[in-house]
């Protein structure tokens, strides 16, 4: 059964709950292919459902904002006093090594 671009941005949403993910994250979380993904993270972004945490040409990772949160009901996720986040770089190459979310 095909899922509707309602359901497949609530499943988005809910995943994003748990705490700010990269794109692929939330592809595996919800069972939807990566580009999918993409595409509904950048309309509920638009509209202001969910947000970019980080920005790089290596990553992209995403958190729900209040409005995204306050859409359906589901159990809140704890607030956060601040996110850090720590991006690594391969040396020389410039190559992305890791990203820690805390």
């Amino acid at each position: 059964m095909r899922r509707t671009f309602l359901q497949l941005r609530e499943h988005i949403l809910r995943a994003l709950l748990e705490g700010p993910l990269t794109i692929n994250q939330v592809a595996c979380r919800t069972g939807i292919n990566w580009r999918t993904a993409k595409h509904h993270l950048e309309f509920l972004k638009y509209r202001g459902m969910a947000a970019e945490v980080v920005s790089s040409s290596y990553v992209k990772i995403y958190r729900i904002t209040e409005q995204g949160g306050s859409s359906f009901p589901v159990k809140q996720a704890v607030k956060r006093e601040a996110l850090e986040v720590e991006i690594t770089l391969n040396g020389k190459s410039r190559e992305l090594e890791k990203v820690e979310i805390r």
